[in-house]
């Protein structure tokens, strides 16, 4: 497993991610978007931090067993 990396540093654009809330929760699926400079629910174009609480650092999904990095 990744570790944190601290939401100073910002993930690519668009690309799920998974984050941790101060309370330690994990949440999956949230993207950055730039061009509102904060975490979003991409289905709905939600701010994600008004609803889950402070983000406290996020990560890269972990990939999956079967999938091989392409060259």
């Amino acid at each position: 497993m990744t570790d944190w990396t601290n939401p100073t540093r910002k993930p690519r654009a668009y690309e799920p991610v998974t984050v941790q809330t101060e309370k330690g929760e994990e949440f999956h699926g949230l993207c950055w978007s730039k061009a509102r400079g904060e975490f979003i629910e991409p289905i709905s174009n939600s701010s994600a931090e008004s609803v889950i609480g402070k983000i406290t650092g996020w990560r890269y999904p972990d990939p999956e067993p079967d999938q091989t990095p392409a060259p």
